[in-house]
C-alpha cells in the first residue's frame, strides 16, 4: 500500500521525469511545464523515478522521489505527465487511479518510445502525445501538438548594456558528453576565432578540452561553473552544433536567444523549426558557412543588435503569458475519445 500522507485528487497532476542531470535539457523541460501548468492549476507535482537527483536539485524545486518501499512516496490518483519517451513506468503506476495520461517526447529515440508507449497503454487508458519538434511527431507516426519546450524569459533576460563594441566573445554550453560535439570540425573553427582576435567560452566541454587549442582566449569549463544566465552574459554571440546527437530543440539556444544574443546554429537539429534564419538567429549547413556568418557578426555590431533585439521579440512572443496558458491548458483539456 503507498502512504497516504499526502492530499492527492482526481484532480492532481504529477510530472514524472529523471532529474540526475542539472544541464540536461529534459529535466529543465519537466520543471518549467510544471511551473507552466500551475498559471492554471495549483495541483501540480514533480516526481523523480530515477535514482537520486542530481545535487543541484535535491530540496529545490519541490521534487519528490517516487519510493515503492514501505515509505510508498509516488503517484496514487490523477493525471499522469510523463517527460522523456524513454520513462518506463514503474510499478506504481499499476497501483495508480489515472484519469489522463500525457507523455511528452523531448528526444527522438523510437525503440524506447515504443516500448513507454505499449507500458503506458497497457492500463487502459488512452495516451495523448506531445511533441517539440515536427521530426518525432513524424518518426514516431502519432499525431500530438507541437510545444516549444518551455524556457523562464523573465531570468533570461538581455544584459543592460546589448552590444559590446571592440570585443567578440563567442560560446556555448551543453552536457558535457562527446556526443553534443562536433569534435571533428569544432577545433578548427575555435582555432580560427581566435586568430581573428575573438574569444571562446565554452561550458560542457571537459569531454573535448584535450582536442582544443591551447590559448589564453579559450575556456573549457565543465557544466554548471556559472549559473546559465551569467555565462550567456558573458557572451556576444551563441554557437550550436552537436555530434552525432540530434537536437530535438536545444533549449539553451532559446535562453540564448531571451538574453537577446545572436545564434548561430547548423542546421540539423529540431530547433530549426523556430529560428528565423536572417532574422532572428542564423542557421548554417557547412564550416565555411558557419564562418561567414561568424565573421559578419564579429565585424558588424549593428547586425548583432538586430539580430539580438529581434531574437528576444520573437521570445516573448513564443513565450508570452497567452502562449504559455495555451499550451498549459491542453494539459486539463479532456482527454480525446
Amino acid at each position: 500500500m503507498f502512504a497516504r500522507d499526502d492530499h492527492q485528487t482526481s484532480q492532481s497532476i504529477h510530472v514524472v521525469s529523471e532529474f540526475m542531470n542539472a544541464s540536461g535539457g529534459t529535466e529543465w523541460h519537466a520543471l518549467n511545464l510544471a511551473r507552466t501548468i500551475r498559471m492554471v492549476h495549483e495541483d501540480v507535482t514533480c516526481w523523480n523515478q530515477m535514482g537520486r537527483p542530481d545535487p543541484f536539485f535535491s530540496g529545490r524545486f519541490g521534487i519528490r522521489n517516487i519510493d515503492t518501499g514501505w515509505r510508498g512516496h509516488a503517484p496514487r490518483v490523477g493525471q499522469l505527465i510523463v517527460v522523456g519517451e524513454w520513462m518506463m513506468p514503474g510499478r506504481w503506476f499499476q497501483a495508480m487511479k489515472v484519469s489522463r495520461i500525457v507523455q511528452v517526447s523531448t528526444v527522438l529515440s523510437p525503440e524506447p518510445q515504443e516500448r513507454s508507449r505499449h507500458a503506458l497503454e497497457a492500463k487502459g487508458c488512452p495516451v495523448d502525445h506531445v511533441f517539440i519538434c515536427d521530426a518525432q511527431r513524424r518518426a514516431y507516426g502519432l499525431e500530438g501538438p507541437l510545444h516549444p519546450a518551455p524556457v523562464d524569459i523573465e531570468r533570461f533576460r538581455p544584459r543592460p548594456v546589448p552590444v559590446r563594441e571592440g570585443r567578440f566573445v563567442v560560446g556555448r554550453m551543453s552536457r558535457d558528453t562527446l556526443d553534443k560535439h562536433d569534435f571533428v570540425q569544432d577545433p578548427d573553427l575555435y582555432r580560427w576565432l581566435l586568430g581573428r582576435g575573438a574569444s571562446v567560452r565554452l561550458m560542457g566541454a571537459r569531454c573535448v578540452a584535450h582536442m582544443l587549442p591551447v590559448a589564453p582566449g579559450l575556456e573549457a569549463m565543465p557544466v554548471m561553473t556559472e549559473p546559465p544566465d551569467a555565462f550567456l552574459h558573458s557572451l556576444d554571440c551563441f554557437f550550436f552544433r552537436t555530434g552525432t546527437w540530434f537536437d530535438n530543440f536545444a533549449t539553451v539556444l532559446f535562453e540564448a536567444m531571451a538574453c537577446g544574443i545572436p545564434v548561430v546554429a547548423h542546421r540539423w537539429g529540431g530547433y530549426a523549426d523556430y529560428i528565423k534564419d536572417g532574422v532572428d538567429g542564423f542557421l548554417f549547413d557547412s564550416q565555411s558557412e558557419a564562418k561567414d556568418i561568424l565573421a559578419r557578426l564579429q565585424d558588424d555590431p549593428g547586425l548583432r543588435a538586430r539580430i539580438g533585439s529581434q531574437a528576444r521579440a520573437s521570445m516573448e512572443a513564443l513565450y508570452s503569458p497567452d502562449a504559455e496558458r495555451a499550451r498549459a491548458l491542453h494539459y486539463l483539456s479532456p482527454l480525446r475519445s
